[in-house]
């Protein structure tokens, strides 16, 4: 795994704006983002538009952070355009449902509301805060009308009252296109449009603020994040989560994860690689793309070829290196003198090997069809491997050391 310098790659693309990817889970942004030393989130949720929320990388924009979770009343792909394009952000005819939450909050009826739920099981006492942007295509011309398109942060211990902690710093009410803007506490306030701001389509902003509390350990909050258009359905407005918010990094390496199925020469290969804004592929054969799913690759002759996939984003990149088996039967040996067990199996998240911790094996994770797409080492003290991401079916773990080599059947539901 790499992070840091990417100079040997900065031929493959050049990053001239906003990036957007819909292609992940809220429960996979926020596990990955926000499950740390400080905090453990879990029973997470979202509801809203399709395409109304997905991950953002900004850190070569002037928006002001790097990458996390976008939530969005519009369609979060159309939120990578310059301020002078117009975001309406209408989603469907007639519009999504608004919160019934929000709607009590502004005091006029939502619309196109994208909320996000969780749970969060904290390990230490003091402030967490998660770290946002809040823009809109209301911005200017709206402010101080009932078009005060609204979000909030709300936590509470579970079983509570929650309270909104998105608030102006210094005062005790929250943070809207009414109580931020270019004649009230303008300090927070960036006027993007008046700037020629070419990272995102919005006329106006925030400042990278704070949504903070103050948490108590072994305490379980529950999370409520929302969204939502106010009066109309129209002028999107959205909110960018940092990933340094509840501890999380600033940095996000972009994990190398892909599979590949066999028919005779010819090799299908699926990138299920995550936080990536571009890829490179080499087949092992000499030949190579640049394209983030290759499709099918057919080789000339039968043989093992040792395909390599590299993922890089703004600050970081990822290597995965895999064997790939065409045009041969792969089989599976069972004997070994020594009892391997798998646990649990079926699996669902991980997978073990539990024993004293005496063996150390060399590993790799094929599917039936014998084409590997992870490897590394394990040993056999319940140490766990990592399943996410996977297709639900059969695969083969084969391990081996200086005395013995197993394939053990693995399936993944």
């Amino acid at each position: 795994m790499l992070c840091g310098s990417l100079l040997q790659h900065t031929a493959m693309r050049a990053q001239t704006g906003l990036f957007i990817d819909t292609n992940f889970t809220a429960e996979q942004m926020v596990i990955d983002f926000f499950s740390n030393s400080c905090a453990t989130p879990q029973n997470i949720t979202f509801s809203g538009a399709p395409l109304s929320m997905g991950y953002f990388e900004a850190a070569t924009t002037d928006l002001g952070v790097n990458a996390g979770l976008v939530l969005a009343t519009g369609k979060v792909d159309e939120l990578a355009y310059p301020s002078s394009v117009f975001y309406n952000g209408f989603i469907d005819i007639p519009p999504y449902a608004g919160d019934s939450d929000l709607s009590t909050m502004a005091g006029w009826p939502t619309y196109d509301a994208a909320v996000l739920e969780f749970d969060l099981l904290v390990a230490e006492d003091g402030e967490l805060d998660f770290r946002y942007i809040f823009g809109s295509e209301e911005y200017p011309e709206f402010a101080n009308t009932n078009f005060n398109d609204i979000f909030s942060f709300w936590v509470g211990e579970v079983g509570t009252t929650p309270e909104n902690i998105a608030m102006v710093p210094g005062h005790d009410y929250a943070v809207s296109i009414n109580t931020i803007n270019a004649d009230s506490n303008a300090v927070y306030y960036i006027d993007y449009e008046g700037l020629g701001g070419q990272g995102v389509v919005f006329d106006g902003l925030t400042t990278l603020l704070p949504a903070s509390f103050t948490a108590t350990a072994g305490t379980l909050y529950h999370v409520k994040i929302a969204i939502a258009d106010v009066s109309d359905a129209a002028y999107g407005s959205a909110v960018f989560i940092g990933t340094q918010s509840l501890c999380g990094q600033l940095l996000v390496v972009p994990p190398a994860l892909a599979q590949a199925s066999v028919d005779d020469l010819t090799a299908s290969f699926q990138n299920i690689s995550r936080y990536a804004t571009s890829w490179h592929w080499d087949f092992g054969d000499g030949a190579v793309s640049d394209l983030r799913d290759p499709g099918t690759h057919t080789y000339a002759a039968p043989g093992v070829y040792t395909v390599q996939l590299i993922t890089h984003n703004w600050c970081c990149a990822d290597t995965l290196t895999f064997p790939v088996t065409v045009g041969m039967v792969v089989g599976t040996e069972e004997a070994t003198p020594v009892q391997i067990h798998l646990v649990p199996n079926p699996a669902t998240t991980y997978v073990s090997i539990p024993g004293d911790g005496s063996l150390v094996f060399d590993f790799q994770l094929a599917n039936a069809a014998g084409v590997g797409f992870m490897q590394g080492t394990i040993a056999n003290n319940g140490e766990q491997l990592y399943l996410g991401g996977l297709s639900s079916g059969y695969y083969l773990l084969s391990l081996k050391n200086d005395h013995f080599a197993v394939t053990k059947k693995l399936f993944v539901r």
